[in-house]
C-alpha cells in the first residue's frame, strides 16, 4: 500500500510539472485546476463507494493523467493522455495490472463512452463533478473561452446557453453517491442556466 501511495504522489509532481512547463495557457478549463478537482472528486467517491486500496490508487493515477494529452492538444487527447500515463508507469516499474486498470479508466473518460463497471463508473463522475459545482458558472465561462481560443468555436450566448443546458438534461451520475449527493446540485445549475436563457 505504501508504494501504490508513493506513486500517486510521484504522479501528481510530474503532471504539475509537465502542466506547468507544457500546456498551452489557452487551456484555461482543462488544466491543473480541473485535474486537481478530478482527483478530490475521485476521492470524495471512493469514501462513499466501497473500493480496494489497489483500485483505489488506479483511479487516483488515471485522474491525475486523464487530460494530460492536452499538452498536445484537446483531440483524441485520451489515446495520448495514456501513451504518457504508461511511459511514468514503465519508469516507475508498475505492475501489469495497474497499467491496465489506469489505461482503461483513462479511456472511459472520452466524451460518450458509457462506464462499464464500479470504476469506471466513479472516473466519468469526477469528471463531471463541476456540472453539481456552485461555482459551475465559473467553469462555463472558462471552457467557452478555451474554446474560443484553441479550437475556434465561438457561440452567442443564447446558443451557449441551449448546449449546456441540452447536455445537462441528457447527463446522468452513474455511481450511487453521485446520484445522491449531486443530481439535486445539478439540477440547481440546470435551473439558472434555463432562468438565464428566458432573461435573454
Amino acid at each position: 500500500q505504501h508504494q501504490d501511495n508513493g506513486l500517486v504522489i510521484d504522479a501528481a509532481a510530474f503532471i504539475k510539472n509537465l502542466f506547468n512547463e507544457r500546456l498551452d495557457c489557452n487551456y484555461c478549463y482543462h488544466n491543473l485546476e480541473h485535474t486537481k478537482n478530478v482527483v478530490l472528486s475521485i476521492e470524495t467517491i471512493c469514501k462513499a463507494e466501497t473500493v480496494s486500496e489497489e483500485e483505489r490508487t488506479a483511479l487516483l493515477l488515471a485522474g491525475w493523467f486523464h487530460d494530460a494529452g492536452y499538452i498536445n492538444g484537446g483531440e483524441n487527447h485520451e489515446q495520448r493522455s495514456v501513451k504518457i500515463a504508461l511511459e511514468f508507469l514503465e519508469e516507475k516499474n508498475a505492475p501489469i495490472a495497474i497499467k491496465q486498470k489506469v489505461t482503461d479508466l483513462i479511456l472511459t473518460t472520452t466524451f460518450h463512452y458509457v462506464p462499464q463497471n464500479d470504476l469506471e463508473k466513479i472516473i466519468k463522475d469526477a469528471d463531471h463533478a463541476h456540472l453539481s459545482n456552485e461555482n459551475y458558472p465559473a467553469y462555463l465561462d472558462k471552457l467557452r473561452t478555451e474554446w474560443e481560443y484553441s479550437i475556434h468555436k465561438k457561440y452567442t450566448d443564447a446558443e451557449w446557453l441551449e448546449l449546456n443546458i441540452a447536455f445537462l438534461k441528457k447527463h446522468q451520475y452513474y455511481t450511487q453517491f453521485a446520484q445522491e449527493d449531486w443530481s439535486s446540485l445539478k439540477e440547481i445549475n440546470l435551473n439558472l442556466l434555463q432562468k438565464k436563457l428566458l432573461k435573454l
